[in-house]
């Protein structure tokens, strides 16, 4: 039985599609194989060897070690588990409360109150540096943790509230109302029925937020001055200049920075994709 000739065609146009996802697919994984590979090899044969050529032997161990302790990795790893888990849930917590205010409570100025929220996300980072300082020097909280986490709440919270926003006016006023009628008052209908049904967008959100604070260099780089307040991409960047010509080490340092954020979306990777879906369909 012969394939008519529309089906030929939408049969060639998959398989062409296919075919350009797994060459992009790869293109993408090339560095990051290439970042594996060296953190593999000692750093004698990253240097003397051919760049692709298989690693001679293992020694991603002993150069984790030396990017973990001499390179000070332990310490910037741990401030920065601080401060994405804290300030990202932080953020998030706070803007649902103040997403549920804009979405549910029928203000005169609900949406320009929205509006003002999402003034945090139009400007760039970089024009909040000179304030942001002198605010740290003159509060004590420059070149310390719980500065620093306060901070990265507030920035996170305006692209937080954005989130929860759009997933709390997916939820049928109709359960807002018939909470109201059995007697609940506003707090308890927030926490016990629109926090538990926006656990995708609360997984949007902290993944976001939580990728975002990790990744973090600008904010580390200018409000830190020391190894016991410094987040893990800061530090990997004085790692690097430390290190110059140790690329195993340089490599296995930006692995272990790496390896939080893919856990964490590992983990919630199925509340992220239904959060994003539900936001997607009303905003």
């Amino acid at each position: 039985m012969a394939v008519p000739v529309a089906g030929q065609a939408a049969v060639a146009r998959r398989v062409v599609l296919h075919l350009v996802l797994i060459v992009l697919a790869l293109l993408w994984m090339l560095p990051v194989y290439a970042l594996v590979l060296t953190a593999l090899k000692s750093n004698s044969q990253v240097i003397a060897k051919p760049f692709w050529s298989a690693p001679e032997r293992i020694a991603i161990w002993e150069n984790a070690q030396a990017a973990w302790k001499r390179g000070r990795m332990g310490e910037f790893f741990i401030n920065s588990v601080i401060y994405a888990s804290v300030s990202g849930v932080g953020a998030v917590f706070f803007a649902s409360m103040a997403a549920f205010v804009v979405a549910r409570l029928r203000l005169r100025a609900g949406n320009l109150l929205f509006y003002l929220f999402m003034l945090g996300t139009f400007f760039p980072f970089q024009m909040y540096l000179v304030p942001l300082v002198k605010m740290a020097h003159a509060g004590g909280w420059y070149n310390t943790r719980e500065g620093l986490m306060l901070v990265y709440i507030a920035i996170a919270i305006p692209f937080a509230v954005f989130v929860m926003r759009n997933y709390f006016v997916t939820i049928p006023q109709d359960l807002f109302d018939s909470a109201v009628v059995d007697g609940l008052s506003t707090f308890q209908i927030y926490t016990k029925i629109f926090l538990p049904l926006a656990k995708p967008a609360l997984a949007v959100g902290i993944i976001f937020q939580f990728v975002w604070i990790w990744n973090d260099f600008l904010f580390g780089l200018v409000l830190t001055s020391s190894p016991k307040a410094r987040p893990v991409a800061t530090g990997l960047a004085f790692l690097a200049g430390y290190y110059t010509l140790d690329w195993a080490t340089l490599a296995a340092g930006t692995l272990i920075a790496s390896l939080p954020t893919v856990l964490v979306y590992v983990l919630l990777q199925r509340y992220f994709v239904r959060g994003i879906l539900a936001g997607a369909i009303k905003g």
